[in-house]
């Protein structure tokens, strides 16, 4: 069993803000295989990582100069965070679904 969670890189940037590609970084999909157990393409299928974090701490340190941005969807769909990795450092924080007011039909109902 377990829960499945599905993560996509959604910013990878340099500190100085250029955009990376992450087949570009040096030795991208060996690194990430070594550290996670996982091929960094196949993450947003829905998988159990529940290391996620500590994972990325380890790889944005052999990183430094690399902001990695990672989103995390949950199997309930309330169950989201965003998290920012640098250099060995990381900060998560949760998302929130909001949704906007009905226009047309309104309570109460009439």
């Amino acid at each position: 069993m377990g829960y499945y969670s599905c993560y996509s890189f959604i910013e990878v940037e340099t500190v100085d803000g250029e955009d990376v590609f992450l087949e570009d970084l040096p030795d991208w999909d060996q690194t990430f295989k070594d550290q996670t157990g996982y091929n960094w393409d196949s993450i947003g299928n829905g998988i159990k990582w529940y290391d996620y974090f500590d994972d990325m701490l380890k790889i944005s340190s052999l990183y430094p100069e690399v902001v990695f941005t990672l989103e995390r969807v949950g199997e309930n769909p309330n169950d989201r965070a965003l998290a920012r990795f640098l250099n060995g450092k990381g900060e998560s924080v949760l998302g929130e679904v909001v949704y906007e007011e009905f226009k047309e039909i309104k309570e109460p109902y009439s």
